[in-house]
């Protein structure tokens, strides 16, 4: 197995009254996180512990900002995680103070009711991205399948989940939330990292053979690599398994020892 270099672990917090960014660093504070990442539309909840911050500090991580989480080594780091704080709790056991935000990805589909009428003959694409538009962004990635025409128009009622949904259905493609982007895709398609997994790049032990009704893959453990994310297409290259994956879902975790990346790849 690869030999550990130096990891970098970085957390960025926009300072709302100064327009800026904060960044803590594991070089100066004791921070652990908990990233679970996957392929379906509902936003994860992500764990970033940072210890014993002055309370000047954590009165100014306030729910809503955005919030960045960067990891790797010198010579290659990257995001594991964009997104936005959902809630701030800080536990005192004797001198160790534990400051613990949850975060979520930035869009909220549930959060307001949206009505919109759509004309005849819309196309899918052109509603998705008006939808995405009232979330406040524009897809990463939009390729459908099936391109649906709705020949009496589309009235979009209730929330915007809803209405994703259903398009989506409708052109036999998938969402997902990568790095803080929606995706709206085929899930058979993903995001080539140029990315080979073997022992010498960080693989810990092998990989562990899964089949459901649904897919076949592995579920596989490394150090930590921030190249890994929902799709991404990894070259699996051990003794026993020789192939291309697509990362189905998995999590990066730092526990103040550890720095490991555990992913279900699928064929």
């Amino acid at each position: 197995m690869v030999d550990l270099e130096k990891k970098l672990l970085d957390v960025h917090f926009q300072d709302v009254g100064a327009g800026n960014f904060v960044i803590y660093r594991l070089d100066n504070l004791e921070i652990h996180v908990d990233i679970p990442f996957d392929d379906d539309p509902t936003p994860n909840e992500c764990a970033v512990s940072i210890f014993n911050l002055s309370q000047s500090s954590v009165s100014k991580i306030k729910k809503g900002i955005n919030m960045s989480v960067f990891a790797g080594t010198p010579k290659d780091w990257g995001a594991l995680l964009e997104g936005a704080v959902a809630k701030v709790e800080t536990k005192v056991n004797g001198p160790t103070k534990e400051t613990i935000i949850t975060l979520v990805d930035y869009f909220n589909f549930n959060s307001k009711p949206t009505n919109i009428t759509f004309s005849n003959d819309t196309r899918a694409s052109t509603i998705l991205n008006r939808l995405c538009s009232e979330l406040g962004t524009a897809p990463a990635v939009l390729e459908l399948p099936e391109d649906k025409i709705y020949t009496s128009g589309y009235k979009v009622s209730g929330t915007i989940s809803d209405a994703f949904n259903e398009i989506i259905a409708d052109c036999k493609a998938s969402m997902y939330i990568r790095r803080g982007r929606i995706y709206i895709r085929d899930l058979k398609k993903g995001d080539d990292e140029r990315f080979k997994l073997s022992s010498a790049t960080g693989l810990i032990g092998s990989p562990e053979r899964v089949e459901t009704e649904d897919y076949k893959g592995y579920n596989i453990r490394c150090i930590l690599q921030h190249k890994i994310s929902t799709a991404s297409i990894i070259e699996l290259d051990t003794k026993n398994v020789k192939g291309t994956f697509r990362a189905k879902s998995g999590r990066h975790r730092f526990d103040g020892s550890s720095f490991t990346t555990e992913v279900l790849v699928i064929e």
